[in-house]
């Protein structure tokens, strides 16, 4: 599996491909490495004549063929880079061009999705040239992507300020490096990111927020879980009911599997990946599966099933979100 440092490195021996197809469902690599091509294949005054972006919604395979087997002028290659490529009709038909390419065109086509790996097309690149798959970092990776991401910006970042950021932001990689990006600007005064910085820079409480309600509820704090309840009504415009209850069901359907894992005697390293987490975040099953018998486990699961219709109105017509919320989480604990 090629990785975006090795690819970008044979770029900087530049060492190319006449083709090169860059597709996948994680479009934050795609965007990368579009971009590297767009700034450093040519200088500014070669890209006067030998450089075409094309869009596939707006182009077709035709015009892409006949601007591929044109000769570059006073360059060594001319560049051209077909975005958005999974709007292209036709797309096979550009099997025409990627069997018999000039030496002399660098094709770049970014397609953000799935592509048909029996298309000829794909076939004829993926066996004589290069093809790059930019898949979405799994769960159990992102804390890792993070500091790594960190680290070669010269910050180091502490536990809690990770799970914050991933568990809010998700594994979307263009919004995250947007955060992380705009962390590195504002904190000056010190190399290690940490809880605080978060809650100040990016507005995600260390305390009011669902990271916290589910540690809570893990624990079987009442006291805590309804301190923190109460805050997310009060700002029910920043927490929706619904996604709290998304966060708990995956949360109570993940210690099922958590259970089924510590039963084959698995280790910690293999718990975490069937469970979709980092072996971070495993401590904080091991500490709620001493709170929650499988048989509580199930019943939660069906009690945020029954919530999550009545908050969406089913069965339900005079209850408030926030009475909702306060009401599951009692029920969750009991």
């Amino acid at each position: 599996m090629k990785t975006y440092r090795n690819f970008i490195g044979k770029l900087e021996k530049k060492i190319y491909a006449p083709i090169y197809l860059l597709w996948g469902e994680e479009n934050f690599y795609i965007d990368k490495i579009t971009e590297y091509f767009e700034k450093n294949i040519l200088t500014e005054s070669e890209k006067d004549f030998n450089f075409t972006a094309l869009y596939g919604r707006d182009t077709s395979v035709e015009e892409i063929i006949n601007i591929c087997r044109r000769f570059p002028m006073r360059a060594n290659y001319q560049l051209v880079i077909l975005k958005e490529a999974q709007m292209l009709k036709q797309i096979d038909k550009l099997s025409v061009y990627t069997s018999t390419p000039m030496n002399s065109t660098i094709l770049v086509i970014s397609y953000k999705g799935k592509v048909d790996r029996r298309k000829k097309f794909f076939q004829d690149i993926n066996k004589k040239f290069i093809t790059f798959e930019s898949s979405p970092v799994k769960g159990e990776k992102i804390d890792e992507w993070i500091v790594n991401y960190l680290s070669e910006k010269g910050f180091t970042i502490t536990e809690k300020a990770t799970s914050m950021l991933s568990e809010f932001i998700g594994n979307n990689l263009s919004n995250l490096t947007n955060e992380l990006d705009k962390l590195t600007i504002l904190i000056t005064n010190t190399k290690k990111i940490t809880e605080d910085h978060i809650e100040k820079n990016i507005g995600i409480s260390k305390i009011f927020n669902t990271f916290e309600l589910l540690n809570a509820i893990g624990k079987r704090n009442q006291y805590k879980s309804f301190f923190i309840a109460n805050y997310m009504s009060r700002n029910s415009k920043k927490f929706s009911l619904i996604e709290t209850i998304v966060y708990l069901y995956n949360h109570f359907s993940k210690m099922l599997v958590y259970y089924t894992e510590k039963k084959k005697k698995s280790d910690n390293r293999t718990i975490a990946a069937n469970m979709g987490i980092s072996t971070y975040h495993l401590r904080n099953y091991a500490d709620s599966s001493r709170f929650y018998p499988v048989n509580k486990l199930i019943e939660n699961i069906s009690l945020l099933r029954e919530y999550d219709m009545k908050s969406k109105g089913v069965n339900n017509m005079e209850t408030e979100q926030s009475e909702l919320l306060k009401e599951l989480i009692y029920r969750l604990m009991n």
